[in-house]
């Protein structure tokens, strides 16, 4: 056999070998956090013109309209869970917002809390009615309308941290949603 057959038919046998074999298993890449990074104890409310506001950064705050209670709790909820991130996927206008304590998304109890439980092993993301979905079984979570990705990303972030409560402060016109896991 000549040198250049033999080397043919090594090259074969290696890529045959390679398709053969299984791939290594990767875990799913994390997606970039999009994150603001917030001092828990300067957090506070403001009173702009007839607006009450909790300023978060310099540049970053939540806007509660006229309801004072609501701004007020929370700065309670920020500074009771030590929230040092506020967390976004897809900004502007996101679908989904979750604070972190650090590295980590907090467990815990609030009383007054205004909280859904949900599994994270059975979280889904869907299309129906023309839109991307974030779903638990039939509780709809998450609505990213025709952004499938951002939906998968929201998905991940769940069953990453395990977030078993996504809870509002002043329900339906939320300014502040967040999450907590056990």
């Amino acid at each position: 056999m000549t040198l250049a057959r033999l080397l043919c038919a090594f090259t074969l046998l290696a890529s045959t070998i390679a398709i053969a074999a299984p791939a290594p298993s990767k875990p799913a890449p994390t997606p970039a956090e999009d994150c603001v990074v917030i001092d828990p104890l300067a957090v506070k409310t403001d009173h702009v013109g007839s607006d009450w506001r909790v300023t978060l950064a310099p540049n970053a705050f939540l806007d509660y309209g006229v309801d004072q209670t609501a701004a007020a709790r929370a700065v309670e909820v920020i500074q009771h869970y030590h929230f040092t991130r506020q967390c976004f996927v897809k900004r502007p206008a996101a679908s989904m917002m979750y604070w972190r304590n650090g590295v980590a998304v907090p467990p815990g109890n609030l009383p007054g809390q205004d909280c859904i439980t949900l599994h994270p092993e059975s979280i889904t993301v869907i299309y129906a009615d023309a839109r991307w979905k974030v779903m638990d079984g039939g509780l709809w979570l998450l609505d990213f309308h025709a952004d499938r990705d951002s939906a998968e990303e929201a998905a991940h972030i769940i069953r990453t941290y395990s977030l078993n409560r996504e809870c509002f402060i002043a329900r339906p016109h939320v300014a502040m949603q967040y999450w907590l896991t056990e």
